[in-house]
């Protein structure tokens, strides 16, 4: 579990999509719809998933295209986009899965790793998305009033783990 890192991801932004006709925008992207809590990926971490029938969140790079692909849809009827300001982290390194095991009672081993993936952390909700060209990366994000406390919690969980 050595060379663990923990970065925020300062390079992405987050969306909600929703309305009546957000599936229909949504699956006229060039990644497509997802099937519920699935993911459909681009790019190293951008994504789509479905959280509820009418509902989806989209990540994608700072002014990325999928995100301007959708904004420019975004308008048409019953289908609105709000920005999230959920706080984001990339964990990276082998053995990321095993120390996940230290703060959480998921068992990130056994997922599956195309998944949106909801769980517990040092006592947070938070969602996780693993990159889809590097299994040794993982995406996460809560709410942002957590995202100080996650962070520096995590720093201190790969700090043990590294002295080990």
């Amino acid at each position: 579990m050595k060379n663990l890192k923990l970065e925020k991801a300062q390079n992405l932004e987050m969306w909600h999509v929703r309305g009546q006709a957000a599936p229909a925008a949504i699956a006229s992207l060039s990644c497509g719809a997802p099937e519920m809590f699935k993911i459909n990926s681009f790019g190293d971490f951008g994504f789509t998933t479905a959280t509820g029938a009418t509902e989806f969140y989209l990540v994608d790079e700072k002014d990325g295209s999928v995100a301007a692909e959708l904004k420019a849809k975004a308008g048409d009827a019953d289908t609105f986009m709000f920005p999230r300001q959920d706080a984001l982290f990339v964990l990276s390194g082998e053995g990321w899965k095993d120390m996940m095991l230290r703060v959480s009672a998921f068992n990130f081993k056994a997922a599956d790793d195309s998944g949106y993936i909801t769980a517990n952390m040092a006592g947070v909700s938070v969602w996780f998305r693993v990159n889809s060209t590097d299994p040794n990366k993982v995406l996460f994000g809560c709410d942002p009033s957590y995202g100080h406390y996650l962070y520096e919690t995590l720093c201190d969980v790969i700090k043990e783990v590294a002295a080990l």
